[in-house]
């Protein structure tokens, strides 16, 4: 017969810690070697837009301005990064005193040193570092919707919705300043 073993099985744990309330504990999402689905929870509190998956973990996003890191292997949620209050807090533009807000996590990715790219439909691009514990150290801000991204080399592609393709050498990206 077919082998339908789960491959990936992912588990919200409440901040509580006790498996119990929050989300309802148990799998979130079980991914048998040929797609199927087992089962399915609420993760997110607004619709999921982005997922990304990297070795051991998966990184999930969505319109509830919140990054999910989750343990492929034991399918623990490992680490919830509240995008919207992070950025507004340490991503301030310097001289000019003003505040980005990063708004609906519209796409994901993972550079190969580990940090998180993460995109927003309110047009910023911020680079979360691997090292810091995911705290944000640069963003860029684009001129149209972002829909789509991906990364290769050293470089960031964006599709947006007026179909260009915004190509953003990481290294280009403007350093934040951190609380």
């Amino acid at each position: 017969g077919e082998d339908l073993r789960p491959i990936m099985r992912l588990r919200c744990v409440p901040p509580d810690g006790d498996g119990g309330g929050g989300f309802g504990g148990g799998d979130l999402l079980s991914l048998s070697s040929r797609g199927g689905t087992f089962g399915v929870k609420r993760a997110h509190t607004a619709a999921v837009t982005a997922i990304v998956l990297d070795g051991n973990h998966a990184f999930t996003g969505g319109e509830d301005d919140r990054i999910l890191l989750w343990n492929t292997a034991t399918g623990e949620c490992l680490k919830e990064i509240d995008v919207s209050g992070i950025v507004k807090k340490s991503m301030a533009l310097g001289t000019r005193d003003e505040v980005l807000l990063f708004e609906e996590v519209v796409a994901l990715a993972v550079c190969p040193n580990g940090d998180l790219i993460a995109c927003s439909r309110s047009l910023v691009v911020a680079r979360f570092s691997y090292e810091a514990d995911f705290l944000p150290v640069a963003f860029y801000m684009l001129k149209q919707e972002p829909l789509s991204m991906a990364l290769y080399d050293s470089s960031i592609y964006i599709g947006t919705e007026d179909g260009a393709i915004v190509i953003i050498p990481i290294v280009a990206m403007t350093p934040c300043g951190h609380l």
